[in-house]
């Protein structure tokens, strides 16, 4: 299974900055995780200052742009450097970390294969509760006639008209 620990062990941060392309690789490579952080100017956006965190944390190598409060883990580098949804990023780090992708690479639930989510049932437009109970038949009961409510004519549901209300200041 494609365990994004696994492509971690293969490819850390600093390996990856090299295998993306990305400017600043260099100091990075050379820093190497050994503890603290690399600090580069940022690969994303023009930058005169290094303000841009190259760190691991926990085994899991992290960054984080400074100027525009943008960070992440791993995968959310390669969808910066590459402007691509998640699941294509995870893809790309186990190819170039040379992990196999057969099962979907999911680490939240090991057992189970990736599965496209279903299609979301159609919206359906909001109405009022005396719209969608109109011309329904309920057990008769004593009629309250609001303004504004629903009227019980028989058995039938129907709707009255609200009236203005002016409140004098």
């Amino acid at each position: 299974m494609a365990d994004m620990d696994e492509c971690r062990a293969k490819l850390p941060i600093w390996g990856l900055f090299s295998a993306l392309g990305l400017q600043g690789a260099d100091k990075v490579g050379a820093w190497g995780g050994g503890g603290g952080e690399a600090k580069i100017c940022s690969p994303f956006r023009e930058d005169n200052s290094p303000s841009f965190s190259v760190f691991s944390r926990d085994g899991v190598g992290l960054w984080k742009d400074h100027g525009t409060g943008e960070g992440g883990d791993e995968i959310k580098l390669i969808e910066a450097a590459r402007g691509i949804p998640t699941k294509e990023a995870m893809q790309l780090y186990c190819e170039l970390a040379g992990v196999p992708w057969e099962t979907g690479g999911k680490t939240s639930s090991p057992s189970k294969p990736w599965k496209p989510a279903k299609e979301a049932p159609p919206v359906l437009p909001k109405k009022s509760l005396a719209d969608r109970l109109e011309g329904v038949e309920v057990p008769k009961r004593k009629s309250q006639n609001r303004p504004g409510l629903v009227r019980l004519s028989g058995n039938t549901i129907t709707k009255t008209k609200k009236e203005n209300c002016s409140t004098k200041r």
